[in-house]
């Protein structure tokens, strides 16, 4: 199952030890290079400050009351964990991030993604096209294999993938008439009698 990710935005975190809300989260940290959510930026009252994380990897489970973890002592300092230096430094966000295709067509900005709720990898992009490409179709959805590259300005998506999926499905020619029968010499069809 697929979870969209404005979905998780203000969620709250509870905690199994206290069975009670300790924050919630403001901001995904994404890594460029894999598309996995790592962390989530959290935030609350009794936090001293904005820079507390929750690591993807200590999240128990993902509920319909919120994110369950173990305890409070869940919640990280951003300072605390060096592995994810780079990446905090980053500050990449993938909402509003254009998106092309690899000869350059600007395809639309990123309004949502969907990713899975177990390995907090990042399935399908939500694209909102612009105005006029709007008018043909209103959004579009690319998946984690068509993404050829990433870099800051944009993400460069595979033209091919794209144009397969928008092909028809049926050839217009394809049309069978019920009343005809096909004869099994010729392959022509004659009318019933």
């Amino acid at each position: 199952m697929l979870l969209l990710s404005t979905k998780l935005q203000q969620l709250p975190i509870m905690s199994l030890q206290t069975g009670a809300k300790i924050a919630h989260i403001t901001h995904s940290v994404v890594d460029p290079s894999t598309l996995d959510l790592v962390a989530y930026r959290v935030e609350d009252k009794k936090l001293d400050s904005e820079n507390w994380l929750l690591l993807t990897h200590d999240i128990r489970e993902v509920s319909d009351i919120g994110l369950i973890v173990d305890s409070v002592d869940e919640l990280v300092r951003e300072e605390d964990i060096v592995k994810l230096k780079k990446i905090l430094e980053l500050r990449f966000d993938l909402i509003e991030m254009s998106v092309v295709d690899d000869n350059g067509t600007k395809l639309g900005r990123i309004y949502d993604y969907s990713l899975d709720p177990l390995q907090f990898k990042i399935h399908q992009l939500y694209i909102k096209r612009p105005l006029i490409k709007s008018l043909q179709t209103s959004d579009l959805v690319v998946n984690r294999s068509q993404i050829v590259e990433i870099n800051n300005k944009n993400i460069v998506v595979n033209s091919a993938s794209l144009e397969e999926k928008a092909k028809p499905a049926a050839v217009a020619n394809s049309f069978v008439n019920p009343f005809r029968k096909s004869s099994p010499s010729h392959g022509q069809s004659t009318m019933k009698e």
